[in-house]
Order: C-alpha cells, then structure tokens, then sequence
C-alpha cells in the first residue's frame, strides 16, 4: 500500500513538472489544488467552512439554556416510588432467580397502570 501510494505521489509529481514545463501558463492554483489532494491539506474554503472553538461554545451555551427552560420532570408519586424500591430491592436479593419478584413486579404494574388512569382522566 505504501509502494503504491509512493509511485502515485512520485507520478503526480512528475506529471506537475512535466505539465510546468509544457503549459508554464497553466494557473498556479490547480497544481496547489493538485497538491492538496495528495497530502491532504485542507482547501481555504474548507477551512472557512469549519466551526471554530467559539461558535462550538456558543451553540451548545444555547443549547443547555434550551434543556433548563424546558419543562421539569414531577416528582415521582409516592406509592409508585415505594413499589419500584420494593421491587428493586427483591430483584438485588434474588439476582440469581428474579423470577421470585413476581409479587413485587404486579404490584410496581399497579402503580404504574393507577398512574396511567389518573393521567388519562385529566387529559
């Protein structure tokens, strides 16, 4: 891979003499252009087009003062939350057989479906 990409660089070289020698009023900007592609460097319009620091900074400032002034997340009920702690708590003990939280998961299930209930009356 190497080998090859050395010939081709070592072609396009050759070829930009050999086209400096036969067309010298050949504009200097599409063997710049030429070189670039090879090595890789970036165009000046590239370079204009990427963001700078600052302005990555500005976008996500405005970005977090979006996600503050959203609306907050409720606090949890409290039934519901002493079901998940139930719940949570039994599958820790049992983390080989989580299959024995059956209890606790219908009664996490039934929270959660009250929730639902109430929610729906009120919309």
């Amino acid at each position: 891979m190497r080998k090859q990409q050395s010939q081709q660089l070592d072609s396009l070289q050759t070829s930009i003499s050999t086209e400096e020698t036969e067309t010298p009023a050949e504009p200097l900007s599409i063997r710049q252009q030429m070189i670039r592609d090879i090595t890789g460097e970036p165009t000046p319009e590239q370079k204009k087009n990427d963001t700078s620091s600052d302005s990555v900074r500005k976008e996500i400032e405005s970005l977090r003062k979006k996600l503050e002034s959203r609306k907050k997340v409720e606090a949890m009920d409290p039934a519901v939350e002493k079901a998940r702690e139930g719940l949570v708590r039994c599958l820790r003990a049992n983390d080989r057989r989580p299959l024995d939280c059956w209890k606790e998961v219908e009664e996490f299930r039934g929270e959660v479906g009250r929730l639902e209930r109430d929610f729906v009356k009120r919309v």
